[in-house]
Formats: structure tokens, C-alpha cells, sequence
């Protein structure tokens, strides 16, 4: 039998009291054990779990686990207006004008999506500078800010910023895992910054943590916020 983990598990053969695992795996991992009758019957912290004995389909094999059923209420009922039943009519919509030929059913050949922010998507140009230092970030230096005619491809401003960036970098590279706060040279930018907009109020990098965009500091935040499911938390909506 196997049973898959989604953790660090481990197992001493001298302290088990089942008998070891023959395959152990770090991660996403499937553990085969050679106890099968005590893993189907009780779960890994050892008590009795008739659910999952009894999980079986007509032919003996185990169903799904992750079911629409099974998963998480709060998930399934939520809704998201922002990208809810209007975007997904949208996206329908515009599979179908990618698709028409003849006869056409709309009397209009593209969507302009406006559920978010997005300006390039009504006409507004992308930022050049920002987008030549992510190039040059991305290239390894022999192919980037090193290369010979880099000069004549990018304007010399873009060019410090890409190499004083990638020095901050480990490996001098983009790709490869930062501190969980933010680099610490973005970290000592940003509290430059704030230094100098609230008139020289030192702020300390270690105070500051970058994130993946402003949604995932909300999710952040909301999840220090909520306690538990009494806790709710009121939005105001502007201009209404």
C-alpha cells in the first residue's frame, strides 16, 4: 500500500512502532510500507480511520479524495466578483471571436477586459526603462550588461541599475531564492525611500517585507488579522 504526504515525513526504524517503510521520499512524496494492513486501517498519527477504510469504489479501488464534495467549503462558496460570472462569460466570448469565420454573431471583434487594472489593455504603452533593466536583470552578464555592444542596445542608466541588481542577487542571478523578506539590497531601497518621505524618520529594512504583488500582502495581512471564523472584516467602497 502507499500513502501520499505532502510534508517532510520521517520514520526510525528503532523508535517505529510499525515496521519501516520501505521507500521514504522528501516532499510531494509517496510512501510505500511494507505494514499495509496497519496503514489501511489506522491513519499515520495511529488512530482508527473507518472513513478512509471504507472510501472505496464498486471495483475496490480508493475514489478521489479531492472532491468538490470534499474540499473546502469556504472555497467552494466563495465568490469573486472580479474575475466571477461576467469575466467568465467574457472569456467565453472571446473564444468564440478568435473562432468565427462567417456569419458572424457578434457585431464586435475583441473585448476590452476592465475587471482590473490593467491600462495596457485600453491603449497605454508599456514603461520602457523598467522593462530594459528586466531584460538585462534576466540575461546572464556575458550576454547582458557585459556584452560588448550592451551600450548600443540599452541607454547607460538602465545598464548600472541591471548590474547593481544583479550584484544584490545570489549567484547574480533572478532566478535563483532570496531571503523570505526581499532581497536586502530592495529592502534598504525601499526604506531609503520611506526615510525620505516621512522627513527622515529612520525606517529599518528589517521592518519591511516585499511580496508577490498587493493581493498577496492582503492575503498576508488578513490571514495575521483574522483570528478565527468570528473575526469578519468590513470593507468601505469608495465613491458610493
Amino acid at each position: 500500500m502507499s500513502v501520499t504526504l505532502i510534508a517532510l515525513f520521517l520514520l526510525s526504524a528503532s523508535t517505529a512502532s510499525v515496521s519501516p517503510p520501505s521507500v521514504v521520499v522528501v516532499g510531494a512524496a509517496t510512501v510505500t510500507s511494507s505494514s499495509s494492513d496497519t496503514l489501511s486501517k489506522h491513519d499515520i498519527n495511529g488512530e482508527e480511520d473507518t472513513d478512509r477504510t471504507t472510501d472505496l469504489s464498486h471495483d475496490g479501488t480508493r475514489k478521489k479524495r479531492l472532491t468538490e464534495d470534499t474540499m473546502c467549503s469556504n472555497i467552494r462558496e466563495m465568490e469573486y466578483a472580479v474575475r466571477g460570472k461576467i469575466v467568465i462569460a467574457a472569456d467565453k466570448i472571446a473564444d468564440e471571436l478568435k473562432q468565427q469565420q462567417q456569419g458572424k454573431k457578434y457585431d464586435f471583434d475583441h473585448i476590452v477586459y476592465t475587471n482590473i487594472g490593467n491600462p495596457q489593455s485600453v491603449g497605454q504603452a508599456p514603461l520602457t526603462w523598467p522593462r530594459q533593466v528586466m531584460a538585462l536583470v534576466d540575461l546572464p552578464p556575458s550576454v547582458g550588461v557585459d556584452h560588448p555592444i550592451a551600450s548600443e542596445l540599452f541607454p547607460a542608466d538602465a545598464i548600472t541599475r541591471a548590474r547593481e541588481i544583479q550584484n544584490a542577487l545570489a549567484c547574480k542571478s533572478s532566478g535563483a531564492y532570496s531571503h523570505s523578506k526581499g532581497v536586502r539590497s530592495f529592502r534598504n531601497d525601499v526604506a531609503t525611500f520611506i526615510t525620505k518621505r516621512d522627513g527622515g524618520i529612520a525606517t529599518d529594512p528589517e521592518d519591511i517585507y516585499l511580496t508577490n504583488g498587493a493581493s498577496a500582502g492582503i492575503v498576508n495581512m488578513l490571514n495575521i488579522l483574522i483570528a478565527d471564523s468570528t473575526w469578519y472584516v468590513l470593507f468601505k467602497t469608495l465613491g458610493l
